[in-house]
């Protein structure tokens, strides 16, 4: 059914792009690996709109690709630079998610701002306190993560919302509307397999729960973990350890602990070893 959608879609809408074509002969796309958000979706959704079909790929860039404006990194890298087609945000705690960053860049931004604003919030501050619920563009993106294909999918749903604000037909409402069932049913049954993990895998030791398990993350753990645990330490990507907020502004993860990385908003940080995330957890309980 989807894909039905997809040719009919393609068939029948485009925004036309607002850049002149000789400024879109890139020939990558990079933004990071792992779990994929709304803004990293968005970023490559508003690119493929303005004429950009160039391949995509999902890893941490290198020096080179920084400097060579002939790759477009989005959302990764810390660095915002347009001249070298460089759009993340990570790295600055007062800037709008990369998607505001790309939408602006394009002359896209005034056109979807009220999308974009909100995407931005959530991606800066987490759901859980900007209040992200079903049905949105970042959960529904959110959610797709771990379904067959999740990131393509994400991808074009975040096109069609885009284009949806411009001509809103049947076919950009059954769209929209056929991903959405999609994330609702895929969400329900990762909850579901999330809660029977963390029953088996996660240990609580006061304000920290903690698992040894590598693999996939615990969905929705925020909303029936106990009160009492405000940090979730589990492992991240190359053998490195993440430390996740129940709530960044109220338990915001520890700054300048040793972190490899650490978001703007407080909410994640990631750390070379399971022992160095130990200590700097120490210091926010």
């Amino acid at each position: 059914m989807i894909n039905k959608i997809l040719e009919a879609f393609n068939a029948e809408v485009c925004i036309a792009p607002k850049i002149n074509s000789k400024t879109v002969e890139k020939r990558l796309i990079i933004t990071h690996p792992g779990i994929f958000h709304g803004d990293d979706a968005l970023c490559v959704a508003l690119l493929r709109i303005a004429g950009y079909d160039c391949p995509v790929e999902r890893r941490t860039p290198t020096g080179e690709e920084l400097a060579d404006t002939s790759v477009i990194v989005v959302d990764v890298g810390m660095q915002y630079d347009p001249d070298l087609m460089n759009f993340d945000h990570h790295q600055d705690r007062e800037s709008p998610a990369a998607c505001i960053l790309v939408a602006k860049h394009l002359g896209l931004y005034e056109d979807f701002a009220g999308l974009l604003d909100f995407a931005s919030e959530v991606d800066r501050k987490g759901p859980a306190v900007t209040g992200d619920r079903e049905g949105t563009i970042p959960w529904t993106v959110r959610t797709l993560n771990g379904y067959p294909k999740g990131w393509e999918l994400a991808v074009e749903y975040c096109r069609f919302q885009i284009e949806r604000s411009v001509v809103d037909n049947m076919t950009t409402e059954a769209a929209c509307l056929g991903i959405e069932i999609i994330a609702r049913k895929h969400v329900e049954a990762t909850r579901r397999d999330s809660q029977e993990r963390w029953d088996r895998e996660v240990t609580i030791d006061d304000k920290v729960a903690e698992t040894t398990t590598v693999g996939r993350p615990y969905v929705g753990w925020q909303e029936w973990a106990p009160e009492s645990v405000h940090f979730l330490l589990c492992p991240g990507r190359d053998g490195q350890t993440n430390l996740v907020s129940r709530d960044s502004e109220k338990y915001p993860v520890p700054e300048g602990k040793g972190e490899t990385f650490r978001h703007a908003a407080g909410f994640l940080a990631v750390y070379p070893s399971r022992g160095t995330a130990h200590d700097a957890v120490g210091y926010s309980i």
